[in-house]
């Protein structure tokens, strides 16, 4: 069963960019309540019995659609360019079939003629350059080209219907709904933008603080290892060392004065000192043992 939000999420992929996928979901919106605006309007037609109103209401009605079927064959940005300057070219087209050659306007229409003219802002930024100018530009001129296209469409209708109380209050309350709905829905897409801001900064922060954790455990990790190296590097010196004095010992173990010259040169050269002595316990004599430079 088809829902409202598969309809709102028509053309949407993954690999949209979050800007485009906010556009694509605004425009789909947009269609959806243009259908169901002119859906309500048809069913005023039809108790009416305004077989012609009907007929035409049906027609544009159906155009609204088009944006729809874009986006679901991955057409999006045409569909976002039709659906922004659909209303204005469906509102006066309309405008000028129903009333015949050279009456003049009717006040509520051209009011709701003017509350779609910002279209194109809420479908398009800035950086668009081409899409937003031309759709400004044909949504602006669609509100003077009335004298124009009027002549061009002469049908027959009962142009008094759309002068009626009724009417001209249900379009002046359309044009406030839609003005209404516009405001809406560009609030919340800016709340929508936000949020994503937001939620950016948040993942950003996120990352940075693992950044900064992963750098304090590599910091500490290197630390572990030249800790690790500088040990190794102290056993290793003892280990050789004690190998230079044992074979020192087993050379020299007649001749203890060669002996002891050998191990204090060694001792000063392993140890990295200026100068050195070796100093001997003599307990030879009779006389209290001292120590002895050697």
């Amino acid at each position: 069963m088809l829902k409202l939000k598969d309809i709102v999420e028509l053309g949407i992929r993954p690999d949209h960019s979050s800007y485009l996928k906010r556009k694509i979901k605004l425009s789909n919106q947009i269609s959806f309540i243009f259908v169901s605006y002119l859906f309500i309007l048809n069913i005023i037609f039809l108790a009416l019995n305004l077989t012609n109103y009907l007929y035409l209401g049906v027609i544009v009605g159906l155009l609204y659609v088009i944006p729809l079927v874009l986006s679901y064959f991955n057409s999006p940005r045409v569909g976002r360019f039709i659906i922004s300057i659909l209303p204005s070219i469906g509102i006066l087209s309309s405008h000028a079939a129903i009333l015949g050659n050279e009456e003049e306007p009717v006040t509520s229409i051209l009011i709701l003629q003017f509350s779609v003219i910002v279209m194109p802002w809420i479908l398009f930024n800035v950086r668009e350059k081409i899409a937003l100018p031309a759709s400004l530009m044909i949504t602006s001129a669609m509100f003077f080209l009335f004298p124009v296209v009027n002549p061009l469409l002469d049908f027959n209708f009962d142009s008094a219907v759309i002068r009626e109380p009724f009417f001209d209050v249900f379009i002046k309350l359309s044009s406030c709904i839609i003005l209404f709905i516009i405001l809406y829905i560009l609030q919340q897409d800016s709340m929508e933008s936000e949020q994503n801001n937001l939620l950016l900064i948040k993942e950003m922060k996120e990352q940075q603080n693992l950044l900064h954790a992963n750098e304090y455990k590599l910091n500490e990790y290197i630390k572990e290892i030249e800790k690790a190296k500088e040990e190794d590097k102290i056993r290793q010196w003892r280990a050789d060392g004690i190998a230079r004095f044992n074979e020192m010992i087993r050379r020299n173990n007649q001749d203890t004065q060669k002996l002891y010259d050998e191990i204090i040169a060694e001792m000063v050269k392993h140890n990295g000192a200026n100068q050195g002595g070796l100093f001997i316990l003599n307990e030879s004599g009779e006389d209290e043992p001292f120590l002895e430079m050697s």
